[in-house]
Formats: structure tokens, sequence, C-alpha cells
């Protein structure tokens, strides 16, 4: 829940000034006895029991039983409470507001200024250790009440990979490429950019994505072959066995006839597609190339398959075996290849996959960027370590400040 900001929450306006580098002084002068607080306490509440019958009748009840306390219990309980606790009343009651004044809570909280810093001000949580919050400069107008705990900053979605934050024990820390959380304890050997769990996952699922690329190659090795061993007289089976093979593109396309254009243009485009791979750095971005020449690929394979089921569906006998092999392994490599055209597209995007852990997302959301989630990873996982803002042209390179 985020509170409301138009209320008044300068406690310190009588205190040291953001620009002056030294710590406050404490004025003995301010400060205010138990008695003083006590009748301050009985001036508000005689001023909010006037208020009493415009609220409704549960909070009445309550508000009553407090409000009938002698001031000295009051002060009592509201000591037990943190900051937070307190600034919620101030900003969610005006009677509250009207009973706890700017001198009640500085009686309350005698180091209000440590009390400030260790208070995320969006959720007004108590953060016992100031290494999980997010500093607020000097010179930030909310000084110093302007700090953030770490699930708030995620949730407004202000973390950002390849940049450092001062945390609330002036310390600095990377935001985890893998989890979109500061890399505080535990970091990667060699990669400040990563929790060593983190890491541990980021190399576990590369190791699935190169597996997964070798089964995709098999399918294509093994598809084609069916199609050269079975098809051999059809151009259109014959012509998409040669996508994404270099290799064995360029023997095809010196055995095959003239007339035929089609494994020349493959090989181009496959050669191509290897290109754009080979070029793709933290900075460049290449998936809309990508894309569209995965979306032609993905075309020379309908006529192939077209063709088979029109000659299997023509055929009084049932589907033969060489039939249903081949068809499975190229609608494989359809599913495949449709597959990376959405990858691709979800990259072209700029989809910020560090981001998909933030707090309070409904599981709509949450569905969402798991399946783009997926489809990021099965298309390119290394896009985790490219860096912002993005280049989507060849042009002068940037100085490299991604991983080290």
């Amino acid at each position: 829940m985020r509170f409301s900001h138009t209320f008044d929450t300068d406690y310190t306006d009588d205190e040291e000034s953001p620009s002056s580098p030294g710590p406050s002084t404490h004025d003995p002068a301010r400060d205010m006895s138990s008695a003083a607080l006590a009748a301050t306490l009985e001036k508000t509440s005689n001023h909010a029991w006037k208020l009493r019958k415009a609220s409704k009748c549960g909070q009445r009840c309550a508000y009553d039983r407090f409000m009938n306390l002698p001031p000295e219990l009051q002060l009592m309980i509201l000591s037990n409470l943190e900051f937070g606790d307190i600034e919620r009343l101030r900003r969610t009651s005006h009677h509250f507001r009207n009973l706890i004044t700017k001198p009640v809570v500085r009686q309350l909280f005698p180091d209000l200024r440590a009390t400030l810093q260790n208070t995320c001000y969006s959720c007004l949580e108590h953060v016992n250790y100031r290494g999980h919050l997010i500093r607020a400069e000097r010179n930030d107008p909310r000084w110093p009440f302007g700090s953030k705990c770490f699930d708030c900053t995620a949730q407004h979605r202000e973390f950002m990979i390849g940049q450092k934050y001062t945390l609330g024990d002036c310390s600095y820390a990377w935001i985890c490429r893998w989890c979109g959380y500061p890399v505080t304890t535990s970091t990667a050997w060699n990669q400040p950019e990563f929790h060593r769990s983190c890491y541990k996952r980021y190399n576990a699922v590369l190791i699935l994505f190169f597996l997964l690329g070798c089964f995709h190659w098999l399918c294509i090795i093994v598809g084609g072959a069916l199609c050269w061993a079975f098809y051999r007289s059809s151009t259109t089976i014959l012509a998409p066995t040669i996508v994404s093979i270099s290799a064995a593109t360029t023997c095809m396309a010196e055995t095959t006839p003239s007339t035929n254009q089609e494994p020349q243009v493959n090989f181009i485009m496959a050669f191509w597609a290897l290109v754009l791979l080979c070029v793709r750095g933290q900075y460049l971005r290449t998936y809309h190339w990508t894309a569209i020449l995965e979306s032609a690929i993905l075309g020379l394979w309908v006529p192939a398959i077209y063709t088979i089921l029109q000659r299997t569906m023509a055929s009084p006998d049932p589907p033969s075996a060489k039939a249903l092999a081949t068809m499975t392994f190229i609608f494989l490599n359809m599913y495949f290849r449709l597959l990376n055209i959405l990858g691709n597209i979800v990259l072209m995007c700029e989809y910020k996959m560090w981001r998909r852990r933030r707090p309070n997302v409904n599981p709509l959301s949450r569905s969402a960027h798991l399946l783009m989630t997926l489809l990021v990873l099965w298309t390119y996982p290394q896009s985790i370590e490219q860096e912002y803002p993005a280049t989507w042209w060849f042009g002068r390179p940037r100085p490299q400040g991604g991983i080290a």
C-alpha cells in the first residue's frame, strides 16, 4: 500500500539543513518534559473530543477508549510503536494528526534523524540494517526521510542493471542481472552483478540452452536427411533442408542445377543469420534482423510440409513410416523456428527480465512475465548480459561497461 504524501512529514525543519555537512546539534531548550508532553496530549485530546461524533460507531468506540486514557498512558502506548506506525496514524486520521504533533514525535524519537533514515518513505517499514535500504542523497528534497527499501524500489521499477546504487550504510552495490535486487552478499566470483546462487542458475540455463540447441540441430540434420533420402526429386521439399546447415549447404549448392535458386538463397540467409549472431554484442541489438530471417526460413518449410501432406492424403494407402517421420521432424523444425521468432520479438521490445520478480504483481502479469522469460531463455539467454541504452544499427562502438 502506497500512502499519500500530501501531509507534511518534515519533522526536522528546526534541525540541520541538508546542505550543512556537520552532524546535527542537540538543543536542550527544544526538549519537552514528560509533564509538558502530557499537557500537550491533554490539550489535543480535548480538541479531538469535539470531533468524535463525526466518526463511525466502530471507530468511535476504539477511539474513545484510547482518548479516555490518561495522557501518560497514551504516551506509553505511542512509545511502543514504530515511527512508520505513528506516521500511518497521522496520514490516515485527522484526529491522530491533531493528537500526535511534531513535538510529540520528537519526544517519542530522540534520535529522529537516524529513525527517518532507517524507514522506507514509501511503505513506512522500519529496516534495522541500513544496508537493505537505498540511500537518498543530501540534495534529495526528501532527505533525511528519503530512503527506500528494496521491495518498494523494485515494485516501482526503479532498479536498472549496469548501475551502482548507494545503500543506507554508504556502501555501493550492483543490481543482480538475474533476480533484479542489489548484490549485497554472496557475490559470484569475478561477477559483481550476480548473486552466487543466481549465477549458478544462469550457468545452468546456459548449459540447458546448449543442449536444446544440439537437439535443434539434430532435428534439422535428421529432417534434412529424410527429405534428401525420400523426396530427392521434389524441389519444394528439397529446398528447405539446406537452411541453417552452412557446411552441408555449401556442398549442396555446388551439386544443385543452376535452375534451382532456392538453395543459394537459403545459404545466403543462413550465412547472414550467423553473421548477425557473431556481431551481436552487449550494446548492439540484431533481434529485428534475426526475426525477419527466422520468419523467412519458417516460410520455406511450408511448401515442403504441404507437399508431403498432399501426397499422403492423395494416396489410398495409410501414411508410410518415412512420411510420418519426415513430417514429425519438419514440424519440430517449424515449431523451433516459431519459438525463435516469438523470442526475438520479445527481445526486440527490450523486455527487462530482471523485473519479473517485482512484489505485489497480479497473477496475470506474473504469468505473462513467466511466458516472456521462457521465450527469452529459449532464444538467447546471453541477453541477460546486454547493456543499456541499446544500439540498433552498426555504428561507432561504445565504451564497454558490462560484466567485469
